[in-house]
């Protein structure tokens, strides 16, 4: 999860699922001024969370069930006035989900040096396993 972008995208309803299949978040301001997370999960479903929700694990809490493409996301009814992203688009706003791999990376998850690769991008976690290069495969 990424964090609200400052400036609004400029975007057509259109062009919203290429956006997404293409950027796999984005944040949407609604109308009075609700502000909800949009991504997939795994690449496979997608989902509408709150953001004024976390669960145990600090992720922003499901506001909609999860469908499996981007077209039947569209018409998917989310939060308390089961609304649908092509009935609120005429009054939001949607925002950018930006990655951060710095000092927020490293406050919601602290690292050790040997818990990454080298030239590993600061927030991505790899599994180090045992050098088996003098082993017969």
């Amino acid at each position: 999860m990424g964090i609200k972008a400052e400036e609004p995208l400029n975007i057509t309803f259109e062009e919203l699922t290429k956006y997404l299949g293409a950027e796999h978040a984005v944040y949407i301001e609604i109308g009075d001024g609700t502000v909800y997370y949009i991504t997939d999960c795994n690449e496979h479903y997608w989902r509408v969370q709150y953001t004024d929700q976390l669960n145990e694990k600090g992720h922003y809490v499901d506001a909609s069930e999860l469908v499996p493409t981007v077209g039947e996301f569209i018409d998917l009814q989310f939060g308390p006035r089961n609304l649908t992203l092509r009935e609120v688009f005429p009054e939001s706003k949607f925002y950018a989900s930006v990655k951060q791999y710095g000092a927020l990376r490293a406050a919601q998850a602290p690292q050790t040096q040997s818990s990454r690769q080298p030239g590993a991008l600061p927030g991505a976690f790899c599994m180090l396993l045992p050098d088996r290069s003098g082993v017969a495969a």
